[in-house]
Formats: structure tokens, sequence, C-alpha cells
């Protein structure tokens, strides 16, 4: 008898199941939920976020992305707000239908190991995974990155079984691409090497001379923006170790409770011995055999998975601001080693459907949240509201719009790059000019050159919870440093947390303030 996982491999299923997991029936799955998604994303009431809003303008104009930190996904951004137009949804679309490729690029990697039933469901645990809801909800590089990710992992098993030169190709690209999405992708390079050092099969993986090729293309592509980045980072380590145990404990969030458990459990059990079951007695062998290959397969997965959580926590300890949802692409692998765990068993099938329902269900709540949270009054504290970076914004963008119609055709100079990025993209029309005070090397009028109508300067209040309301109002700060107060706004975002502007008018030469 068969082990009931690879029972679709070797025909014993019913003609039924077969069809489920036919390619299909799975691609038109897997197109449905990104639809879904579309739509949610569409209808959602959830308003831009300011760091959508600078991924955007990074890519305004087109040769500032080269000193940017994302540079491709702010060109993607960029170019769907010039086709579908100035809403949200032109923001959120793209990383939408990538995330909805990178489950396809899954279904296809789970496929290359495992048998038609496993692929197909670990595609739709990925697809539903609550990373990828959030993804989804609200633009970043965590919609675009696992797309490449999985591309580069299935160029490489490719290349490891027939070493052609298409297949390191396909991973070379993918790895430059991912790289310039995010520099998250250099974590590749470390799981190459505990890859090779755990897989007896593969001990030599660093002779492969693809393989060199394809890390030589991919930084090739990456160059020279990556690099540009790189030279510029604050490397600096601030040690904060309740930073990263925090990091550690949002995973269990951004994964999922079932599955995070699932995978830790993988992880503690790397043989895979207990999955092994079906064999009577004189077919030891066969059982000796399928526990190699199942070790192939955990070992494989785990190598492109845990490293990039543990990496991922210990930047964070070491005080990087990593969001939670920046080790997104260590699910990939992990999305298929649930899967492949939770279809071994009638219980564990059982908790697999369950796993994707309360994910579907909890995509459907988050994208609706923020206007159940605005009709029923509730203001959650802002460690509890998952919008609290966001609130407010709406309010700062009429202000910004009310402040321009006052000073029509005077450029502004912001000290803040998410109020002025958000400003920027809320702005109709965007005629008026908006720099950073720092690209100008100061809040002045030298890198504008002649400003026949006087410049505003935007500066933001330094607010948090040891100073929850402002001490004093925007509108009485003195005119030290010149010009004139031309207007103020003090903006409570969530309980305890404070969105205060001042605007200070710095009339041409030669004219009094």
């Amino acid at each position: 008898m068969d082990a009931p996982w690879i029972q679709c491999a070797t025909g014993t299923a019913d003609r039924g199941r077969a069809l489920l997991y036919s390619r299909w029936v799975g691609l038109a799955v897997l197109c449905l939920l990104c639809l879904v998604r579309l739509l949610l994303s569409a209808g959602g009431t959830i308003p831009p976020h300011p760091d959508e809003a600078m991924l955007w303008a990074a890519g305004q104009p087109l040769g500032a992305v080269l000193g940017g930190d994302h540079p491709l996904v702010s060109l993607i951004l960029s170019a769907s707000v010039e086709l579908l137009g100035n809403t949200v949804f032109a923001l959120r679309a793209p990383g939408v239908i990538a995330l909805g490729l990178a489950s396809i690029a899954v279904w296809r990697l789970a496929g290359l190991l495992y048998d038609a039933r496993v692929a197909f469901w670990a595609a739709v645990v990925f697809a539903t995974l609550p990373v990828v809801s959030y993804a989804s909800a609200i633009a970043g590089t965590a919609g675009f990155l696992p797309l490449f990710w999985a591309v580069a992992l299935h160029g490489l098993l490719r290349g490891l079984k027939s070493d052609s030169l298409v297949w390191w190709l396909v991973l070379g690209t993918a790895f430059g691409l991912g790289l310039l999405t995010d520099g998250a992708m250099a974590l590749l390079v470390p799981c190459f090497l505990l890859y090779g050092l755990l897989s007896p099969e593969y001990h030599a993986l660093w002779r492969r001379r693809g393989l060199w090729l394809a890390l030589g293309l991919g930084l090739a592509i990456a160059a020279p923006a990556f690099w540009a980045g790189l030279l510029h980072a604050d490397l600096t380590p601030q040690p904060t170790p309740a930073a990263g145990f925090a990091f550690l404990v949002a995973q269990v969030a951004v994964f999922g409770p079932i599955p995070a458990t699932v995978l830790a459990w993988v992880a503690l059990h790397p043989g895979g011995g207990a999955m092994i079951g079906g064999y009577g007695p004189g077919d030891e062998r066969r059982a000796a055999d399928e526990r190699a290959r199942r070790g192939y397969r955990i070992r494989f997965f785990l190598s492109f998975s845990l490293p990039v959580v543990a990496l991922a926590t210990l930047a964070a300890a070491m005080g990087g601001a990593l969001p939670a949802e920046a080790a997104a692409v260590a699910y990939v692998g992990g999305a298929i080693l649930v899967a492949s765990w939770l279809l071994t068993t009638p219980l564990r099938r059982g908790l697999l459907r369950l796993c994707v329902a309360l994910h579907i269900l909890g995509a459907l709540l988050f994208f609706n949240l923020d206007g159940l949270l605005r009709d029923s009054g509730l203001r959650p504290p802002a460690g509890l509201d998952p919008f609290a970076d966001l609130r407010g914004m709406d309010r700062v963008a009429v202000w910004g719009g009310e402040l321009a119609a006052r000073y029509p055709g005077v450029p502004m100079i912001f000290d803040d790059p998410g109020i002025l990025a958000s400003l920027r993209f809320q702005s109709h029309p965007r005629s008026t000019v908006m720099v950073l005070a720092s690209a100008l090397g100061g809040a002045d009028a030298i890198g504008l050159g002649p400003a026949p109508n006087g410049i505003l300067v935007i500066t933001r209040a330094p607010t948090g919870p040891d100073t929850p309301t402002p001490d004093t109002p925007a509108a009485d700060t003195s005119n030290d440093e010149g010009g004139r107060d031309a207007g103020f706004v003090d903006i409570e975002a969530v309980p305890g947390r404070w969105i205060s502007l001042r605007a200070r008018f710095l009339p041409p030469a030669g004219e009094q303030p």
C-alpha cells in the first residue's frame, strides 16, 4: 500500500480527486484567490499608508529611482499610478498581482519535489497566509519579493538536477530582480551556504560554476542601485534585544498560528521519520528510500526558510527597523513544508482545511477592519491598531491642500519624508513643488534656485509616549528662523499619538516677512 501523500502520484486516487489537483483547476483556484484580493483591495476602506506613498514618490522622477532602497518596486508603483490614475487601488494592485504570481510559483516549485496534491495545497496555504493578505492591503516590498524568491528556488532546483545554463540564468535573473526589490534578497546567499552544509548530496554546491554565474549575474543586474543603497545604509549596531524578540513573536501572526506551530515541529524533526507510514513487513527498503527523499525535501525548504527568520530577528535585535513582514520570503518554503505535513493523516487534513478557512475569514475581516472601527467609533490604542501609522493622514492631506490653495505656486520644503510623500500622492493636481529638506542640504532656497513667490517650510514637531500632546501649539512657535507662521495642525491620530505640523512662509529675497 502506498503512503497516503503519494497516492495521487501513483494513480490510486479517484478520478474526481485527480481532477481537483489537475493543472487547470489549480491555476483557476489561484487566479480566483488573486481576483478576490483585487476586489477587496478596490473596495477596501484602508487609507493610503505613508510608506506606500514614499515608495511611489521614489519613482518620481524616473532618475531618482537609482538612489532608492527599493527601485524596482518604486518603478512598478509609479507606472501603475500613471496607467490607472491617482488612486489607492493603483498603488496596491501590482502587489496583489505579484502575490498571485508568487502563489503560482509556489505551486510549480512544490510540484518539483512533491505530488500534485501537496503542490496544490501548498499554493493555497501560501495564497491565504496573513502576511499575503497584509501585503495585498498595504503596498510594500513584501508583495513582490516572494515571487522572485520562489522563482530563484525553482531555478536552483532545476539547475542542480540538469546543470542547464538556462536554469542558472533564471536563478541569477530572479536574484538580481529580487535585490532591486529589497536587500533582503541577499539572504539567499547564506541560505545557499547552509543548504550546501546540510545536504550530503550537495556538499560540493559551491563548486558548481552555474551557481557562481547566477550570483554574478544577479549582482550585475542589481548594480549600481543595490550597491548605492548599501553604501548609504547605516550599519551601526544599536542592540535592542526586545525588538528582536517582538519581531520573532510577530512571525506567529504573519505566518499564522497553525502554520507557525507546524513549521516549528518540522524544524525540530527534520528527518521526517514520523511521517513515514503505510509499509508492511519486507518493505523496509522502500520506507528507507522514502525517508531519504523526505529528508532531502525538508532540508531543502528549511535551508531557505529558517535562516531568513533567524537573520531577520538578529537584524531587528541589533537595531534594524524591520517590519514584521520582512521575513515573508521564508514562508515560500514554509508553506510547502506545512502542507506536506498536514496532508499525512485525516486529522491533519482537517486541520489544514481549518487553517485555510481561518486565514480567509481573517483576510475578509482585515480588509474591512478600518471601516468597522470607524463605524463603531472604537479607537484602539496604538499598540493594538494595525493601521496606527496611517491614522490622521487623510486630515493632513486636507490641511496641506488648504495650505497650497492659500499660497498658490509656492514651493514646499518638508523635514518628514512620510508627510511629504503622502501630500504629494494625495494632492490634486500636483502643480505645487514639494521637496525634502535633506535633499537640499537644509531648509533654504539654495537648492531650489530662484523662488519669486517665496517658500513654505513644513516641519513636524516631535511627539511620542513622553509627550502625548504638544506642549506648545505650533502656531505659538516664535519666528526665530525668519519668515512668518502660515498655519499649523495638531491631530491626535490614535490615543496617545499626535501629528503636529507647522508651516512657515519665507518671503522672496528683499521682501519683509
